[in-house]
């Protein structure tokens, strides 16, 4: 009895183990394509590359100073082109109902297109950054 209950589970771990290794496999570039990030700071022409998207992640934590919830959508990969430096895009949604709207957006793959922009200007002194998401149907 005690050997057929061994069997029975050394069956089963195997089993699960050679699960796992199948799931970590499978690579998040073949989910995430069509990612372009533009840059337009101070220079006239703004810089559009392609990203390969290693990891997106969404987070909701809470601020308590503020006494509100914080909506993150983090975006890391690097870019296609060597030249071009790419580690990260991070934005912050105002509320729940646009974070979810991303995250849908993002996670069912019903997009054409993810453009993640970011604008930096000067206005009096004062440097301005300007982060944003769009989804192309």
């Amino acid at each position: 009895m005690k050997k057929i209950s061994l069997i029975i589970l050394l069956v089963a771990v195997s089993y699960s183990f050679g699960q796992r290794k199948s799931l970590v496999t499978d690579t998040p570039k073949d989910k995430y394509e069509n990612v372009f990030y533009k840059k337009s700071g101070y220079n006239p022409t703004p810089t559009e590359l392609e990203v390969d998207v290693a990891k997106v992640s969404f987070t909701i934590s809470h601020d308590e100073i503020k006494s509100q919830p914080v909506y993150v959508i983090s975006i890391l990969g690097k870019s296609k082109d060597p030249k071009q430096n790419f580690t990260g895009f991070m934005y912050y949604p105002k509320t729940l109902e646009e974070f979810m709207y991303f995250k849908d957006g993002i996670l069912n793959g019903a997009y054409s297109k993810i453009q993640l922009n970011d604008n930096r200007y000067k206005s009096g002194g004062k440097t301005y950054n300007i982060k944003s998401i769009s989804l192309e149907y």
